[in-house]
């Protein structure tokens, strides 16, 4: 399907938990002026002009309008999804909206797409089924194939998005701040509105490794420094550097520099460092 409509009711509302056992769609729906809200699960996020997002349908989603008066006026593709599958990164089920009012990659192939599709004939704006069927031909076929080009377009933007990067250093810069307390990693990803899995993967794209890895990094290595204050014993270090027993600082300490640390203290090799 594709359409482009406005409406201006509170009455507007789609639920897509209720939609369980209907065909499974995958929706972009961008919006083009005025404003609407998707709930995400508990989230709420306002959809302003150049915002975008994309669900799997059935879901815990629920798309409306919730103004006073001035239209929200959007444009969307839906695309028929087989009933198995996994279609959506942890980084789009978690946030599924983006500001994309600078993404013409999208924007234009998307309004090209719904234009064409609108304008061979379909009056209501939304007859046109854009998801794989083998009896498609031709032109319906060429317009299938782009859908599925947006849907692909629309999750490399997502993930490639600045804002998404902005988390992953925003991540590195809490850890390297705080890596001597106590740190719960889901609550601080939900603090930058990611699930731990879809943050974690960004980190690792930007930073070569997980955050908690890069966050034992940050305290071996200052464990490394105490280590060469003698009137510190191992279990203190430890304790200090938030590597919990001693047991645990020897085990990780010599993976990552070939060493325990009673041997480093006796030979500290000004070498060994966080690479």
């Amino acid at each position: 399907m594709a359409g482009h409509h406005s409406v201006n009711s509170r009455s507007y509302r789609c639920d897509c938990r209720g939609s369980r056992g209907q065909t499974r769609r995958l929706l972009i729906k961008r919006t083009i002026r005025g404003q609407g809200v998707l709930y995400a699960g508990s989230r709420r996020i306002e959809l302003s002009p150049g915002w975008i997002f994309m669900i799997d349908r059935p879901g815990d989603f629920v798309y409306c309008y919730e103004g006073e008066g001035e239209e929200w006026e959007f444009e969307y593709v839906s695309l028929v999804l087989p009933d198995s599958g996994d279609w959506l990164p942890e980084e789009l089920k978690f946030q599924p909206a983006w500001d994309a009012a600078e993404q013409s990659e999208i924007t234009k192939p998307m309004h090209k797409l719904i234009e064409k599709i609108l304008g061979r004939g379909d009056k209501a704006g939304s007859a046109h089924t854009a998801g794989y069927n083998p009896n498609l031909e031709g032109e319906v076929m060429q317009e299938s194939a782009e859908a599925y080009r947006l849907y692909l377009s629309c999750i490399a933007a997502r993930i490639n998005n600045p804002l998404s990067q902005t988390a992953a250093h925003r991540l590195r810069e809490y850890l390297q701040d705080n890596f001597l307390s106590e740190i719960q990693l889901a609550e601080v990803c939900a603090g930058f509105d990611y699930t731990p899995e879809a943050l974690s993967r960004l980190f690792h794209k930007n930073f070569g490794m997980p955050p908690l890895k890069y966050l034992t990094e940050l305290r071996l290595e200052k464990a490394r420094q105490l280590l060469q204050q003698p009137e510190k014993s191992i279990k203190e270090i430890a304790a200090v550097c938030g590597l919990g027993s001693a047991n645990y600082l020897c085990r990780v300490f010599k993976k990552r520099f070939g060493v325990t640390p009673g041997q480093y203290r006796k030979n500290p090799d000004p070498l060994l460092g966080l690479q």
